[in-house]
């Protein structure tokens, strides 16, 4: 029993299954001999890899029930019906009792530098987040010597950018993970070039003005003051001297000489003085290398590409390949790649060593490589994503190319409808797709109020019967996903609506609203009031009613009287007040609140679901609405232009709109990237039409659509999904009055129904954390536990419910048979498991050899359920380990504890 292929590349059209055919590729290879620990499965996100866990255990467990996933296998390794059958257990057993190395390419490289952090002195238990750029930049400032802060001076003169720009060039640079060698330049090479050019630009200008005949325009044309105005001209943009409409008449033999010697000169200076500029970077960005290497050992503190540059680092020249297998336990005989379009150079040269290895013809082991990918969904190229390494690896390995064609996720009118939309584009050269899902519906809506028009959508769809939960719309920015949020809310407020989005929360509304009041009480200028009374949807010009003194008490104190003096709390609030707990006094916290990078939350599970295009990549909807842009693409505002060949830089440019007319070399660059950025916007909007599987509606506008596809298309029928639970249908008015019984005293537990259950949920999510936050179980451990939760989870719960909390435990703490049952045992808090497709959460285990405790925390009265979900616990924790395993249920209360067994 062999694999057919030892090199096998997917590449295929979204919805044709291509996570399906790499979950058939890891069954093939343990059905092959392989171990679980010797094959490396690496994806792009943390729900990626949940699902890859999810689908093989899946596939692994009902292995002989689907027929195609068995065909599959047998496309790929020689083996029967029987064969497999006979090995199913054992392959059960061998998946469910060894750890995996099913992860985010993220989190493997994270695990080896752990590993080997030593070697360049960072800290193993470093930790992962954004650094402040201002914040750095000023501290690296204040370490350079004369000369370098003169160097950096002369950069930004030179260059035209200040320092910020600068900095963030260091970043693009950081990011693209490549070494910049230049032979060094002087600024003396420049000058000469400079003066160069002046000469010849003056000549061309004596010429013109030599001629009687010459018009005002010509001679205007010639006529400089500055170095500057000579290229302000369009004359220059030319490549003959007679090209240009007013010098036609003067143009010969002479003219042309001029001409070509100021083209020649003029394309000497460009490339000099950005060859200058480039070495004069390249110097200036060591010492900013070097400073902050010594940030990261200092702190403590590393970003995501500051983690892939050191890896790549160890592999390339610190450690050797049989070192690593050696310090991570595992020789990987296997990879498999998931997404590979999106993989970038860098990752993709941190891999290369362990890729060479496997596939190399010296080994005739039992060792293979595996990648799936769609290059029409690459869409990550900004930050570094390569789709030419599909081909280039191809190639490179002679894999053996698989094409797959049949589409598993959407109707036929949709494919034949996006089918249509790519087939002239560009990179988009591809069979077409079919499907055994008949139907489907398609609408393109041309209009110039996108926001309303969707409102409408909505109406119409949830009056079919268009169940609201299976309906997603894709916005290209996170600005526009809460633009649509805000409107929906507003004119549909039975609506739920639930977000997925990375828009900053000092944006959402009423943190934005608050800010804007607390800088007009600490600046007093005129704008924030009326800043804040425009968010809130109140009349300009008018007199604050709060009355408040910002300069007594901490910024979270301020923030929740507003908060509450205006109604202004939900989710969001929360969460900003228990992040700006980091601000001393309102003078840091209004000069430091822009740099808050937290995102917002919304915890509506269902419902409509929003989403930017790029969030929206591998996930699937029934209904998909795809929303153009609401405003004009933003230009683009990187300042390098770099050239790759395959894997390697080409070239390296700060751009110049000038150089376009001088240099060749960067004409054909700039093409280059223009065209990538092109097929880049394509992919996205690939990717966001590729999502529906029933109905298909796009909105564009009717000028400078980033759409710009056919034009009030409709096809098909809208499809509407069985749904055993019926919309509640709209009403035509709706009317809402707002109703002032004044101010009340509010009893420090709700009584109704819905408030009370929120107030037991608040309460046992508390009671759970700060279980969970003690070390050990004693008083010591529960003091500082306590402390930490009134901290977090300080909303909602008064003074009073933290006593009870701390009584709750402290009686637990006091409970000889509960600490007669985790004595001397290894304790595991808050245990994640994955069992029958599902992931659940057990608060405590206790582990002592061959014997495994569940303890599962409930602080209300006991239940049915209770039983039933505890021995859910136990039956997985069986299967799992096959340990013997013990479980209880530990009723919590101010009274006593209560410790149930389960059976």
């Amino acid at each position: 029993m062999r694999l057919k292929n030892k090199v096998v590349s997917v590449e295929a059209s979204a919805g044709t299954g291509k996570t399906y055919n790499l979950s058939a590729r890891y069954v093939a290879l343990l059905l092959c001999g392989a171990k679980v620990d010797e094959i490396l499965c690496l994806t792009f996100t943390n729900k990626s890899a949940n699902d890859m866990k999810q689908k093989i255990s899946h596939f692994i467990d009902s292995l002989g029930d689907d027929k195609k996933f068995l065909q599959t296998i047998q496309s790929q390794i020689d083996i029967s019906l029987s064969q497999i059958d006979e090995k199913k257990q054992q392959l059960k057993t061998n998946f469910l009792n060894t750890t995996n190395s099913i992860m985010t390419i993220d989190k493997f490289l994270n695990l080896v530098l752990k590993q080997f952090s030593w070697y360049l002195d960072i800290n193993e238990n470093y930790e992962i987040g954004k650094n402040d750029i201002d914040k750095i930049g000023f501290e690296f400032l204040k370490t350079l010597d004369k000369k370098q802060f003169a160097d950096i001076l002369q950069l930004c003169n030179k260059s035209s950018k200040n320092f910020e720009a600068i900095l963030n060039i260091f970043k693009l640079i950081q990011e693209s993970s490549q070494e910049l060698n230049f032979a060094p330049t002087q600024i003396s090479s420049v000058d000469i070039a400079k003066k160069d050019v002046i000469q010849k630009a003056q000549a061309i200008s004596k010429f013109v003005c030599s001629f009687d005949t010459a018009s005002n325009s010509a001679i205007k044309a010639v006529s400089f003051d500055s170095f500057d105005d000579i290229f302000k001209s369009s004359w220059i943009q030319k490549d003959y001297f007679k090209e240009f409409s007013y010098f036609k008449k003067l143009s010969n033999d002479h003219a042309e000489v001029l001409f070509s010697q100021f083209k020649h000169s003029s394309a000497i200076y460009f490339k000099t003085k950005n060859h200058y500029l480039l070495t004069k970077l390249n110097s200036v960005y060591k010492v900013w290398q070097n400073f902050t290497i010594q940030n990261m050992i200092k702190t403590n503190k590393l970003e995501f590409v500051d983690v892939t540059n050191m890896v790549y680092e160890l592999l390339n020249k610190k450690i050797t390949n049989d070192f690593l297998y050696y310090r991570l336990d595992n020789k990987y005989s296997h990879i498999l790649l998931d997404e590979f379009q999106d993989i970038s150079i860098v990752q993709y040269n941190v891999l290369k060593p362990l890729i060479d290895e496997i596939t190399s013809q010296e080994f005739e082991s039992f060792r293979s490589f595996f990648y799936v990918g769609d290059i029409k969904q690459s869409i990550y190229r900004f930050r570094g994503g390569e789709a030419g390494l599909f081909k280039h690896l191809e190639k490179r390995y002679n894999s053996k190319k698989i094409q797959l064609k049949e589409n598993f996720r959407t109707a036929t009118n949709i494919i034949n409808f996006v089918y249509d939309v790519f087939k002239e584009k560009p990179n988009y050269n591809m069979p077409k797709p079919t499907s055994n899902i008949s139907g489907g519906f398609v609408e393109v809506i041309d209009t110039n109020d996108i926001s309303n028009s969707i409102i409408h959508k909505i109406k119409d769809m949830q009056k079919e019967g268009v169940n609201m939960n299976d309906i997603a719309i894709l916005a290209y920015k996170n600005d526009d996903i809460l633009s649509i949020y805000e409107n929906i809310k507003k004119q549909l407020p039975f609506i739920k609506v639930s977000t997925d989005t990375t828009s900053r929360l000092i944006n959402s509304p009423k943190p934005k609203a608050v800010i804007n009041l607390i800088k007009y009480l600490y600046y007093d200028e005129t704008i924030y009031k009326e800043n804040f009374h425009a968010i809130l949807g109140e009349r300009a010009n008018q007199t604050l009613k709060i009355k408040i003194d910002i300069k007594n008490g901490s910024p979270t104190q301020i923030v929740d009287k507003i908060a509450k003096f205006y109604n202004l709390f939900d989710e969001n609030m929360v969460k900003f007040i228990e992040q700006i707990k980091v601000y001393e006094n309102i003078t840091d916290f209004v000069f430091n609140i822009n740099q808050l990078d937290s995102s917002i939350t919304n915890k509506i599970s269902n419902g409509i679901t929003l989403l930017t295009m790029f969030k929206a990549k591998g996930l699937e909807f029934g209904t998909v609405f795809v929303v153009d842009r609401f405003t004009k693409k933003p230009n683009d505002t990187n300042p390098l232009l770099l050239q790759y060949e395959n894997t390697k830089l080409k070239r390296v440019y700060i751009k110049d709109p000038l150089l376009n007319y001088f240099d060749q070399d960067y004409k054909e660059a700039t093409e280059q990237e223009k065209n990538l950025k092109t097929i880049d916007e394509l992919n996205v909007l690939y990717v966001a039409l590729t999502r529906a599987k029933h109905n298909l509606v796009v909105f564009q506008k009717l000028q400078n659509s980033s759409i710009n596809i056919k034009q009030n298309t409709k096809i098909g029928e809208l499809h509407v999904c069985d749904t055993s639970n019926k919309q509640e249908k709209i009403e035509k008015n709706i009317s809402y009055k707002n109703i002032d019984y004044g101010r009340q005293n509010m009893s420090k537990k709700p009584t109704d129904t819905a408030a009370s259950s929120l107030y037991l949920l608040n309460f046992g999510i508390a009671t759970h954390y700060c279980l969970e936050m003690m070390n050990k179980f004693d008083k010591s451990s529960l003091d500082k536990a306590i402390k930490l939760t009134m901290s977090i989870h300080n909303h909602g719960l008064s003074e009073n419910d933290f006593d009870n909390m701390h009584r709750m435990c402290h009686l637990l703490i006091l409970n000889q048979e509960f600490q007669d049952k985790i004595k001397g045992k290894i304790l595991s808090k808050e245990q994640a498991i994955l069992y029958n497709r599902e992931v659940s959460v057990i608060d405590l285990l206790a582990t002592e050899d061959n014997h495994i405790t569940i303890f599962d925390y409930k602080t209300g009265k006991p239940q049915t359920k209770d039983k039933t979900q505890i021995s859910n616990y136990k039956k997985a924790m069986k299967d799992i380990t096959n340990k013997n395993i013990s479980a209880y249920i530990l009723y919590l209360s101010t009274s006593g504890v209560d410790i149930l067994e389960v059976d």
